[in-house]
């Protein structure tokens, strides 16, 4: 017995032109969904970091392999137990939240199709969904201008360095498609400045502690 899925009718996917005031939404979108895969990176690497002090080696590669796959929820749900001071977890889980309302759930939310629909009170949504990047950026930054410097020191290397070592990874030696894509991604910075904004203060008392 075939079922009603077995034969999809044959169709041309499309989708309209948006509505040109909803524009600004659109990229304010796209800046959240960049913001929010930054963040799910840095808390990926926090991860590692306090796996790395807690139990002296890093996870396993097929464990990073698994943490890579889940969600920002489910790595926040890991950091939970590596000692993560409450109100920290309580600011990252409200910023996931609002985040995932915001690009898994835009077409149940009125002023987000009224945004990109109509084209109605677009500055107030936009101003809405930038908040959410930034605050996801926030975040990162700060998880990453604590746990950088650690990292650094446990691999005895410079971000620079590293980044360049894994640039020079031969692609046709590499047999996870995943990692190879990752290393063309490291690649594609082609001599990007790394430097981060606090790195560039010379006043030791505006550095993150180590």
């Amino acid at each position: 017995m075939s079922g009603p899925l077995e034969k999809l009718p044959k169709v041309t996917a499309y989708m309209d032109e948006p509505d040109e005031r909803a524009e600004p939404l659109l990229r304010a979108m796209g800046r959240l969904v960049w913001g929010a895969a930054s963040l799910e990176k840095v808390l990926l690497q926090v991860i590692a970091s306090l796996r790395a002090e807690r139990d002296g080696q890093f996870p396993s590669s097929k464990e990073l392999s698994r943490l890579e796959s889940a969600s920002a929820g489910q790595l926040l749900e890991v950091l939970k137990t590596l000692d993560l001071p409450d109100d920290l977890a309580a600011r990252i889980a409200g910023t996931i939240d609002r985040r995932n309302a915001i690009i898994h759930r835009p077409i149940e939310d009125p002023e987000v199709v009224q945004a990109v629909v109509k084209g109605e009170n677009v500055d107030a949504v936009v101003t809405r969904v930038e908040q959410v990047a930034l605050d996801c950026g926030q975040i990162a930054v700060e998880l990453q201008a604590v746990t950088g410097p650690r990292l650094e020191n446990m691999l005895g290397t410079t971000r620079d360095e590293l980044v360049g070592l894994l640039a020079s990874i031969d692609l046709e030696s590499v047999a996870d498609a995943r990692s190879r894509q990752q290393l063309e991604a490291i690649r594609a910075l082609g001599g990007t400045d790394l430097t981060l904004p606090w790195e560039t203060e010379t006043d030791s008392g505006l550095l993150p502690e180590s």
